[in-house]
């Protein structure tokens, strides 16, 4: 990838395609947040905007009710 809207692209088809077919992934994600676990999501992407965790902790932010804060370091 080489320009923003390429991963703007990407991200918004994986938000639309393939991760929506993560629910029980994503609803172990929110047990173990609701639980009180901390969750940490990573990669070896730099930049969170260009990177698949971003769209995984906005859907989890949703999932939460939108109470869930992220952190990316």
């Amino acid at each position: 990838m080489r320009t923003s809207a390429e991963y703007e692209a990407l991200l918004a088809a994986y938000e639309r395609g393939g991760l929506p077919k993560q629910t029980e992934a994503l609803a172990a994600l929110q047990g173990w947040i609701e639980a009180g676990e901390i969750v940490v999501l990573t990669c070896f992407e730099r930049d969170p905007k260009c990177c698949h965790r971003h769209c995984v902790a906005r859907a989890l932010q949703d999932r939460c009710g939108g109470s869930l804060a992220v952190v990316h370091l």
